[in-house]
């Protein structure tokens, strides 16, 4: 299987995009028009922004599955260190001369006195016995005209946020430090679009004086802003499901056609509870549903190479339950074909959405437990725990969005043309995504060897929502495709 490298003249960032997901109901921190941390919870796209120790050859992704849909409260610590503007922090100081005044300006002594000796200015460094400079690093993000809002998704509390004015208005920017991540929420009440937005990595270097080498105070800074132009694109996709069932009748056929053959179904129009199910139900389940092992095949329609260049790729399906006779919690993964797979779509003769069945599916192995290095046709690219109905675990809850990240983002090496060894960051996303990814249970063969009955409905394409509220009025299977964040 081929990945796409950008190159190896990428530079080695600190920063970078690492992950993110789709929730329905996620939670944001803003300034309101009195400069006071306020907080809203809506539909987000969570872009997770890292800053790594140093060089990281494996591809970061949160413990366990991707996290719920959570919120907290505005943290009630200590003020932030007050930074102010951008121009500098040091206000304009006033001397006195012996025989006549002067005026100090910022970090400086003050003019001459008429006559008299110069005056000591109020506000700068210089006047201090003894000085150090510590650096931070903020980010914060910045709305474009029209489109849905973007906020820190980081609760922020004690110390770790600073108002810094950025393009002409003040911006609640949060402190990262190595080892720690930042989340942006690009959110709306309802539908989620496409659009832009800058992301602004801000270097702080401020400046301490002391005249008595114990209490130190802030008395100069200097602020210099990195802004990244962030693109977001909604790709829709179409989606539908397998499974290895064999029936006497179409997919919507009711009663049974005792005439017909027992052949695999065609799901591409099915809209019971939902349109698209995986899992695997069990031969002897007493329920009367016995579809055996399904999966979920997700048609981006980019084709091959078609997600080359971005930064960061997220599928996303909206979770719709799961049946009462085969509850539970199931780890689904993101498994991606082979490109060598003579079934998908870009093959000649290849079945469509609506001709896919079990016996002309793609071609994934999945095995557990995982093995690295992975191949994507038997581990998964990323995975995502569809909870249970009294599930409290972490994962995708009914009526939240199940989201699988495609692009790994890690650091790579190479060999300068020095004959030194140097690293890149890279984002990889699998050649054949564009064009085939493939949900299935993880563990979908110890289910099959233990007769387990577990199984999750998902919203596909075909789900018709007239009068429906949100979630279901945003409901298309979908991809967000991320540029711009430095990687490329």
């Amino acid at each position: 299987m081929s990945n796409h490298v950008q190159g190896p003249t990428i530079p080695l960032l600190p920063i970078r995009l690492v992950y993110g997901g789709e929730y329905a109901n996620r939670t944001s921190y803003f300034f309101n028009s009195s400069y006071q941390i306020t907080s809203t919870s809506d539909h987000a796209l969570e872009l997770i922004w890292r800053y790594e120790n140093g060089v990281e050859t494996t591809p970061w992704a949160p413990a366990g599955s991707t996290g719920g849909s959570g919120t907290g409260g505005v943290g009630t610590g200590g003020a932030a260190m007050s930074l102010g503007k951008a121009a500098g922090v040091s206000p304009a100081g006033t001397g006195t001369g012996t025989s006549g005044t002067g005026t100090g300006t910022t970090g400086t002594t003050g003019t001459t006195g008429t006559t008299g000796s110069t005056g000591t200015g109020g506000g700068g460094c210089t006047n201090y016995a003894y000085t150090y400079s510590q650096n931070y690093i903020y980010v914060c993000a910045d709305k474009a005209t029209g489109g849905p809002s973007v906020n820190i998704g980081t609760n922020p509390s004690g110390n770790n946020w600073t108002m810094l004015n950025i393009d002409n208005s003040n911006q609640l920017c949060l402190q990262i430090t190595p080892g720690n991540n930042v989340a942006i929420e690009w959110h709306s009440p309802g539908t989620l679009v496409g659009g832009t937005f800058t992301f602004h990595k801000i270097s702080v270097l401020v400046t301490y004086g002391s005249n008595d080498n114990s209490t130190w105070t802030a008395c100069s800074n200097t602020v210099v802003d990195t802004p990244y132009l962030i693109t977001i694109a909604k790709q829709s996709c179409g989606a539908t499901s397998v499974d290895s069932r064999l029936a006497y009748a179409d997919a919507s056929t009711i009663p049974v056609d005792a005439n017909s053959s027992g052949r695999n179904l065609n799901f591409s129009a099915n809209i019971h509870k939902g349109g698209a199910f995986v899992g695997n139900m069990a031969a002897t389940n007493s329920q009367g549903d016995r579809s055996g092992t399904a999966r979920v095949q997700i048609y981006p329609g980019l084709g091959q190479n078609g997600l080359d260049g971005y930064a960061m790729v997220i599928a996303s399906m909206l979770h719709s339950g799961d049946p009462t006779y085969a509850d539970g919690d199931m780890q689904v993964g993101a498994y991606i074909p082979d490109a060598g797979d003579a079934l998908l779509p870009s093959k000649p003769g290849a079945p469509t959405i609506a001709q896919v069945a079990w016996n002309n599916k793609w071609t994934i192995s999945p095995e557990f437990p995982f093995q690295s290095p992975p191949n994507y046709t038997k581990d998964p690219l990323s995975t995502t725990t569809l909870l249970g109905r009294t599930s409290t675990n972490q994962g995708a809850a009914f009526g939240d969005y199940a989201s699988f990240v495609l692009t790994s983002v890690f650091d790579q090496s190479y060999t300068t043309s020095g004959g030194q060894t140097a690293y890149s960051t890279m984002a990889l996303t699998p050649a054949t995504a564009g064009q085939a990814i493939c949900l299935a249970a993880c563990n979908e063969s110890g289910y099959l060897s233990n007769n387990t009955s577990l199984f999750h409905w998902l919203i596909n394409q075909t789900f018709p929502t007239a009068g429906l509220a949100f979630p279901y009025t945003d409901a298309t299977p979908r991809l967000w495709l991320i540029t711009g964040n430095g990687v490329n």
